[in-house]
């Protein structure tokens, strides 16, 4: 009986509680208080390699997220750039960069927001137009030669052509990625896997996402969730197919560039970690490596990316 009695014991003192009592995670719910405000700092670096030739840059955004209310299904917040530092090899872009996102600093966006702190829509959409129309004005007139200004103009009134939805595409910054970390309904070790459309210049691509609880505080309900984005093979293979069709509607012969298409490469690898503090997303820090090989060009962009959230004085 002793010996039963000893063995049991020992077996009781071998197990990993700690990984026991992780297993009681309950992920806390996104609620910060109506009325709060936070500073939200976005610190991106990316490095650019063509062919051998390297540019750097850095584009530093300091902003303002303030919570004015709460309903059942979402929040009234109002969000506004305050602060921004652009810096880049190229002078030039560095120069037209800067008017442009120094006219967009202190525009002020009423947004819903879904109960995960996801925007939804700009609720005060004619004042965002009001705002960026001055912008438009100010840029095109700050050049002297008539024919630029016109050109400028035409180049930017499509900022113009938003609605509430697609305003918060293009002007909440990273509140969509906060969100991502938030009320994700996950637990501890669980993966969630989906994929995302995503436009550029010519064609579309669709990027495979995976969502992973990696580490969680059982006792205070903090946890690091961790991020992989990759693009999908196959939407690369429809994504060269798609090109050569609309090469061959326009009555090109694509006999010649057929080859280059096939041969184009383009990949995504990227990795961020959040830390979830209360139910609310305080820090991402995201690496990522993008390659795109085409007629004899290779370009490669890395990048490093620190978003820190903080209650604000």
């Amino acid at each position: 009986m002793l010996r039963r009695i000893a063995i049991a014991a020992a077996f009781f003192v071998c197990i990993d509680w700690s990984d026991a009592s992780a297993t009681d995670w309950v992920e806390r719910p996104y609620d910060p208080p109506v009325g709060s405000r936070w500073t939200i700092q976005r610190d991106l670096f990316t490095e650019q390699d063509d062919n051998g030739t390297i540019s750097k840059k850095t584009f530093k955004i300091t902003s303002e997220l303030k919570i004015v209310g709460k309903n059942a299904t979402g929040f009234s917040v109002i969000y506004a750039r305050r602060a921004y530092t652009y810096d880049n090899d190229d002078k030039e872009e560095e120069a037209m960069a800067r008017q442009a996102v120094g006219a967009l600093q202190g525009i002020e966006y009423r947004v819903t927001t879904d109960l995960a702190g996801k925007p939804l829509r700009v609720d005060n959409l004619n004042d965002v137009k009001g705002a960026l129309r001055k912008m438009i004005d100010r840029i095109a007139t700050s050049n002297k030669d008539p024919t630029v200004a016109v050109f400028l103009r035409q180049t930017l009134a499509p900022m113009l052509d938003i609605d509430e939805k697609s305003a918060v595409e293009l002007y909440m910054d990273q509140l969509p990625d906060l969100a991502m970390a938030q009320n994700t309904g996950l637990k501890l070790g669980e993966t969630r896997r989906d994929s995302v459309t995503q436009p550029n210049p010519i064609g579309k691509l669709v990027v495979n996402r995976a969502l992973t609880v990696a580490e969680a505080d059982p006792a205070s309900g903090d946890a690091k969730i961790v991020l992989t984005e990759s693009y999908d093979p196959e939407s690369m293979r429809a994504f060269q197919t798609d090109l050569l069709e609309r090469l061959r509607s326009q009555g090109v012969d694509v006999h010649e560039p057929e080859k280059t298409v096939k041969e184009m490469e383009m990949s995504l690898d990227n990795r961020s970690e959040f830390k979830v503090v209360g139910g609310m997303t305080r820090e991402i820090v995201e690496d990522s490596t993008m390659i795109a090989k085409l007629v004899g060009t290779r370009r490669v962009i890395k990048s490093h990316k620190v978003v820190t959230v903080t209650a604000a004085r």
